[in-house]
């Protein structure tokens, strides 16, 4: 409760799949206002008792209030940042899935998604080119988020593979990039990268 007095086990046991070699488990439950009503979620992955990962919604009871479940193909699931839709629209969430496709090719996507309403937002299986090649979404997480646009709405800053950007989650729309980053650092290899935020400008910037 609001006074820390009431004690309950909501998740035991969370679910989150190493998929690089540096993220490991970094990301585990979170509370936060996911629906914009006022009131904590507990936001986390799990593997329900048939064996099924998905991401679920709970509210301070443990009551499952949404559930987002993996898309067709998909069998791992990681849950990535959450970020602000607006001033009464609660928040974004990223997940990042993978499986296999037709052809046993391994296959990454990231889907967006509304707190409030469950509401798919977007998929996206690829982030960035080399020449005419689009290269495989692989977000790294833990991430960062920050309203870069100032409209009222977080927004993603996005690590994939050999590439970063900024991604108005929201309107599914690249704000930075995607940008190489192979020349960030002379002689070396950037394909496990994780962002921060950080003020550097007395104007905020």
């Amino acid at each position: 409760n609001s006074e820390g007095k009431a004690e309950r086990i909501l998740v035991e046991k969370s679910n989150e799949i190493p998929e690089l070699l540096a993220d490991g488990l970094a990301v585990g439950p979170l509370v936060c206002d996911v629906d914009g009503d006022g009131e904590n979620e507990v936001l986390a992955t799990v593997t329900d008792a048939q064996g099924r990962q998905a991401c679920v919604i709970l509210d301070e009871n443990g009551t499952e209030k949404r559930r987002l479940e993996l898309l067709p193909g998909m069998t791992k699931l990681n849950r990535g940042p959450t970020g602000r839709l607006g001033p009464g629209r609660g928040r974004w969430i990223l997940l990042r899935m993978s499986g296999e496709g037709p052809d046993n090719e391994r296959r990454y996507v990231v889907a967006a998604y509304d707190g409030r309403t469950g509401e798919q937002l977007w998929v996206r299986s690829h982030y960035g080119l080399y020449g005419a090649n689009p290269i495989v979404f692989l977000g790294h997480f833990p991430s960062a988020v920050l309203d870069y646009d100032g409209d009222g709405a977080d927004d993603w800053l996005v690590c994939s593979e050999n590439f970063y950007g900024i991604i108005d989650v929201k309107r599914n729309k690249d704000l930075v990039g995607p940008v190489v980053l192979s020349d960030a650092l002379e002689g070396h290899w950037t394909a496990y990268t994780f962002p921060s935020v950080a003020s550097l400008h007395e104007d905020g910037k």
